[in-house]
């Protein structure tokens, strides 16, 4: 039984690989508090035949965070993003029967893993929006990631353990610790 599971998932995990590296794909990358939501919306209403998707789930947040902490091998990071998006595109393209199609996906969370990414596909663009810092760090420090009411983006109680400048030796945990919330916000941006 275990050697038919296990041929069954290598025939998946091919099918995959194969459906995603027939297709092209847009990918919207920024730090967030961009729009990139509204650009989910632009792309469906001028193509309707593009499969177009705003973080979908999952949202690759920590397979970004594994990458730059953990230092996870391009590999391991291919072979979920094969795994998720090939699931998510198959259920699709089931439902609509098209041998190809446009992927886009507007997704922030992306851009620790860019790379990877980029190398499931037949071919890739890539968009990144950046905004205005002014108006950027009142979005964000007015963002409630949780949809809980609370505005703790980068502060002590948000649930997500984001990346910080420790990550990338940039700064000590105790010098990070030291900045304000908003001061973090603006490194993040």
């Amino acid at each position: 039984m275990r050697i038919l599971k296990r041929i069954k998932s290598k025939i998946i995990s091919v099918h995959e690989k194969y459906l995603l590296g027939q297709n092209d794909a847009v990918i919207i990358v920024s730090s967030g508090r961009t729009g990139t939501k509204f650009f989910e919306y632009f792309f469906k209403e001028i193509d309707n035949d593009a499969m177009v998707f705003h973080e979908p789930k999952p949202d690759f947040f920590n397979l970004g965070v594994e990458k730059v902490r953990e230092n996870k091998s391009p590999d391991i990071i291919i072979k979920k993003i094969t795994t998720y998006r090939g699931q998510l595109l198959k259920k699709i393209k089931d439902k609509r029967g098209y041998k190809k199609f446009m992927y886009i996906e507007s997704n922030p969370f992306l851009y620790p893993i860019l790379n990877e990414f980029s190398s499931v596909f037949k071919s890739i663009k890539i968009i990144y929006i950046t905004r205005d810092p002014k108006t950027y760090l009142i979005s964000a420090f007015n963002k409630d990631p949780q949809n809980d009411k609370i505005n703790n983006f980068y502060g002590d109680s948000d649930k997500r353990k984001r990346l910080t400048a420790v990550d990338f030796n940039e700064l000590s945990q105790a010098e990070w610790e030291n900045y304000e919330r908003v001061e973090k916000i603006a490194w993040h941006w």
